[in-house]
């Protein structure tokens, strides 16, 4: 069975000061098969020139005004050709190296069409007090009662499992 695709969505403007660590998070995943997409809001503080010092590691980069986070959301969704589509805010980072990979378990070994993870927020100015987004806890039922946060929720594409 081929290995789905996970597109992972930043979405960032004016994010010099944080997107690193998120870029870092995503590329150190030790699962393999990730498309990464970053859409830019035209920014000017100089996170344009960091994102393209990654080079060919973020496979599709987009910097262009938009009227909105949820707008450049909808932008990196139309361009992304995972199985499965995650959003990663440009201050949020995954809690550790394996973090795909277990939602990459948790679609295939259940029939369902979202899950979402647990998250913590961090002090951002030492961001050991507490961890950041965890995908330890993956639930395969989505409660819609529940305040959930955009980051901990992954969603199928129709159809791909």
């Amino acid at each position: 069975m081929l290995k789905p695709t996970i597109s992972v969505i930043t979405v960032c403007c004016n994010s010099v000061r944080t997107i690193a660590d998120t870029i870092n998070s995503v590329l150190s995943q030790t699962y393999l098969n990730i498309e990464y997409i970053i859409i830019d809001g035209s920014s000017i503080d100089g996170t344009i020139e960091l994102v393209k010092s990654f080079g060919d590691k973020i496979q599709k980069f987009k910097s262009e005004p938009d009227t909105g986070m949820y707008n450049a959301i909808n932008k990196g969704i139309k361009l992304s050709t995972g199985n499965i589509i995650g959003i990663l805010n440009s201050d949020d980072f995954f809690y550790d190296k394996e973090v795909v990979a277990k939602i990459v378990d948790a679609f295939s070994n259940n029939d369902v069409d979202a899950i979402y993870g647990d998250v913590k927020f961090v002090d951002p100015k030492n961001i050991l007090k507490l961890s950041g987004i965890i995908l330890q806890n993956i639930s395969i039922r989505v409660d819609l009662n529940l305040d959930l946060c955009l980051p901990s929720i992954l969603l199928c594409k129709e159809g791909a499992f």
